[in-house]
């Protein structure tokens, strides 16, 4: 668990890990957020820019957030009918506030938005998207309320920690990297948007749901073949530790192998769809080697 200090007059907020956490995995909490936080702009998903935060005694995250007076955060919890966290329970639930509350939304934007977290979330292994983690705005004016997608944040249990934790903590690391193994634990643990009723405990049928809807979707399908053409570990780890990030090389391997992985199952079940054709598969094999 964690605590917020928000810092109103610079509009900061400051994430600070909880002090009974081992060092090792607070760090690796706090590098997780900053990693996705660069793969979320190499593929166009909104996210809170973040840094590493040192004041005084306290080591966590920084995050700027701009809210006016009439702005407020809300997670997705506070539109959602249920506990279903579906994309079908999302648009249920945009076309009652429409129509029984009178909010002003676009309907269609904010959908893509969940569908691009969706898309974010499988490629990093994220296994926290429950429904308080999805944040929204709401702002009031004369004519009434408003909602907007707001960017991701709370990335801290992504590229599988909350499984991987006890591995960790035995110092197991990753020096061999099951991704069989690693796959079934995701599926069983993970707590991610939905696409269908029923939980599916195959991370290939998680990625089929995304491709279906993607393709009565042109601008969906777009957004998915440009993120596993953008997504690049490589050059995300350069980034950050040119800012002064230290990642141990049990870290790195953590992201290379599960951005690799999830880039390799995902281009198979585009060519399975006959959405990828051949020569975006040769230049992503080229590019990426993702020996396929």
């Amino acid at each position: 668990m964690y605590n917020f200090f928000r810092y109103a007059k610079k509009g900061l907020t400051i994430k600070v890990f909880n002090s009974n956490s081992l060092n090792f995995i607070k760090e690796i909490k706090k590098t997780n957020e900053i990693v996705c936080c660069n793969l979320a702009n190499q593929i166009g998903v909104a996210c809170l820019p973040c840094e590493m935060a040192h004041k005084d005694d306290v080591n966590g995250i920084i995050t700027k957030q701009n809210l006016n007076r009439n702005q407020k955060i809300i997670s997705a919890a506070g539109i959602l009918y249920g506990t279903t966290n579906s994309y079908s329970n999302f648009k249920k639930s945009l076309e009652a506030l429409q129509k029984s509350y009178k909010f002003k939304l676009d309907k269609d934007e904010i959908l893509f938005h969940i569908y691009k977290i969706a898309v974010f979330d499988l490629l990093t292994f994220q296994t926290d998207r429950h429904k308080y983690n999805v944040p929204f705005i709401v702002e009031k004016k004369n004519d009434g309320k408003s909602l907007m997608p707001y960017p991701i944040y709370d990335n801290e249990f992504s590229f599988g920690l909350r499984f991987l934790y006890k591995k960790l903590v035995n110092k197991q690391g990753n020096k061999n990297f099951d991704e069989t193994e690693f796959l079934k634990q995701y599926c069983h643990d993970a707590m991610c948007i939905t696409f269908s009723k029923k939980h599916s405990y195959n991370y290939e049928d998680l990625v089929d749901e995304l491709i279906v809807l993607s393709k009565s979707n042109p601008l969906y399908k777009t957004f998915l073949l440009n993120a596993i053409n953008s997504i690049n570990i490589d050059k995300c780890l350069n980034d950050i530790k040119k800012k002064g990030v230290i990642l141990t090389k049990e870290q790195e391997n953590i992201y290379s192998n599960c951005i690799n992985l999830s880039k390799k199952i995902f281009v198979k079940e585009l060519l399975k769809h006959k959405i990828l054709t051949k020569k975006q598969k040769t230049a992503l094999n080229a590019e990426q080697n993702l020996n396929l």
